[in-house]
């Protein structure tokens, strides 16, 4: 618990294998330790079951009984009772305590470890969701540290989402070298397939066009489609002729054809006309008109070929 903070007796579950009599002797047990911290004036009592340190500096005297390691052990052990004993919906709710708790200590056994990659993995989740970019970018980077070695091999799409997710939030966070580190190391990753870097792939454009180097993401955007099998032109001449090719063979649909349209499904599809769409911006801040019709013209073919991108 932090300063000051409440505790709850009804929050301390006894294991559904523990018999009876021996839950309400650790009841009447806890009860009568509360009753004499209150006595003593360490404690006050808040209804039945809550209690309250009577000032952060009796709290803290208390804490500091216990050495730092200690302090770590307990943490971590009422970090993992809580982790087994909570239902889905309490560990959502409290799942930044639990995730702090249980990174006081770096545990050792490595299915702990993997379990808590995985909460930090959710907290970071829920903390981006929120906005909270900063504990987002802590909880994600802590749960890559408790991933082994080979984790490209033995937890190839825990790591993914691990990276990718970390990735964003520093992307968030402005800090661009920090967001390449994790972008890297996922691209890096030959045995992963192109439209599963799309996440880092993203954050690396937008970084690239909100830092004035529109042009490196206007190249990187055309590599990508490349190797998403979407090839176009890419020398001056060849993207010249196949662009007014395209814009004269190329009839904008009317309504009733749009409305008839189906929806376009093929992830790769889907990612390619995303991609194209930066493209057209990108082209633009360059000045390359030549590109610009080229993909607009190619989006509206797309469109008609393969259905409508809601994205």
């Amino acid at each position: 618990e932090g300063l000051g903070k409440t505790r709850h007796l009804g929050s301390w579950k006894i294991s559904s294998d523990e018999d009876k009599d021996k839950k309400v002797r650790k009841e009447d047990g806890f009860k009568q330790l509360m009753g004499q911290a209150i006595d003593e004036s360490f404690l006050v009592a808040h209804g039945e079951s809550h209690y309250r340190w009577v000032h952060d500096k009796v709290q803290e005297a208390a804490m500091s009984l216990d050495t730092e390691e200690k302090m770590q052990e307990f943490q971590l052990d009422i970090g993992e009772i809580l982790l087994r004993e909570l239902s889905k919906t309490e560990l959502r709710a409290a799942i930044f305590v639990v995730a702090n708790l249980l990174n006081a200590k770096e545990a050792s056994d490595p299915a702990k470890r993997t379990k808590i990659a995985e909460l930090n993995l959710d907290a970071a989740e829920k903390a981006k969701e929120l906005s909270a970019f900063e504990s987002a970018a802590k909880y994600v980077g802590k749960g890559i540290d408790l991933l082994p070695a080979d984790r490209w091999t033995s937890m190839k799409e825990l790591s993914l989402k691990m990276y990718s997710i970390c990735a964003e939030a520093h992307y968030s966070l402005g800090n661009v070298a920090e967001m390449q580190k994790y972008c890297d190391e996922v691209l890096d990753q030959d045995k992963i397939p192109i439209l599963d870097k799309m996440r880092v792939y993203h954050c690396m454009l937008i970084t690239m066009g909100n830092g004035g180097r529109a042009p490196e993401a206007l190249k990187l955007s055309l590599d990508i489609l490349s190797q998403l099998k979407c090839k176009l032109p890419r020398n001056s001449a060849s993207q010249m002729v196949t662009a007014f090719y395209w814009l004269s063979k190329t009839k904008l649909p009317s309504k009733d054809e749009i409305a008839e349209l189906p929806l376009m499904t093929d992830p790769t599809h889907k990612a390619c006309m995303q991609l194209m769409i930066n493209v057209s911006t990108y082209a633009h801040y360059c000045n390359d008109f030549v590109t610009m019709i080229l993909i607009v013209t190619c989006t509206v073919r797309w469109t008609m070929k393969y259905g409508i991108d809601l994205n």
